[in-house]
């Protein structure tokens, strides 16, 4: 009968603490003050890995000479992790993660192996902000934590038990009609002012608003009262799901003289292009 292959001297080991794995090799020997006791090992670790194997094949890295915990703050962390994340998302995610992380600045300037998860989470229930803010606050807390445990900044992920509510959200007050009177008087004087405006009569949301195309107007006329034809005007679009796609939007009377006016605008495929 064959026996499991056994690990040599030297090579480390592994052992569960709590949830997770820890790599664990000895790097030396110290001796005790008594003569009479036995030398010390000098041990280095690393936790929070998910498995037995996983904290096992790091254990050559943590043999290796000069493998101890980079002393970096948060913000410095942030610095080196945006530059290598950002170009690879869009940058409306980035935004978020951005205003995100604003909400953590109390320890911006704190070493990251000195933060604790209590730390973390007294920042997230500051913050008053909506859910989705709570949620974004954890997902980047973990992007961070994730790179900092894979660059040896820290030696385990301190984010998985962040608690973000039960999902209460802000609620905001629609604007009422003096207010939107007022969005109108300001046309002409402020620029973005007849785009705010038609906002608050087609339904959009701002990012699908602005990514209308000349194009996605379309016409259609429509019998009325006594058999007379009326042009209804109206915009197909809506890419945020998929129950918005192919969404028609029909442009109101108060809005239609701005929405025609603006396909004649000249340089732009866009009807609301951003200057």
């Amino acid at each position: 009968m064959s026996r499991p292959k056994s690990r040599g001297n030297g090579q480390g080991t592994a052992f569960k603490r709590g949830q997770t794995w820890t790599a664990c090799v000895v790097v030396g020997w110290k001796l005790p003050d008594d003569p009479s006791k036995p030398k010390v090992p000098v041990r280095r670790t690393k936790g929070g890995f998910k498995s037995k194997k996983d904290a096992i094949n790091y254990c050559p890295k943590l043999l290796i000479k000069g493998n101890e915990i980079r002393h970096m703050t948060m913000q410095e962390l942030w610095n080196e992790w945006s530059e290598m994340y950002e170009p690879r998302i869009v940058p409306s995610t980035m935004g978020c993660y951005k205003y995100a992380y604003n909400h953590f600045s109390p320890l911006h300037g704190t070493y990251m192996d000195q933060i604790s998860s209590g730390d973390l989470q007294a920042c997230m229930d500051a913050c008053k902000a909506g859910h989705r803010t709570h949620q974004n606050m954890k997902c980047v807390a973990g992007l961070l934590w994730g790179y900092a445990f894979d660059h040896n900044v820290v030696n385990k992920d301190i984010t998985d038990n962040l608690y973000i509510g039960k999902g209460s959200s802000i609620q905001r007050d629609p604007i009422d009609a003096h207010e939107v009177e007022a969005i109108h008087g300001s046309i002409g004087k402020y620029r973005y002012a007849e785009y705010i405006y038609c906002l608050c009569y087609l339904g959009f949301r701002p990012g699908e608003m602005l990514e209308l195309k000349k194009d996605m107007l379309h016409c259609a006329m429509v019998e009325t009262e006594k058999e007379k034809q009326t042009p209804i005007w109206y915009f197909v679009n809506g890419k945020k799901t998929p129950a918005g796609k192919d969404r028609v939007v029909i442009v109101p009377d108060q809005i239609l003289e701005i929405v025609l006016d603006r396909m004649f605008v000249p340089g732009t495929d866009f009807v609301f292009p951003m200057y």
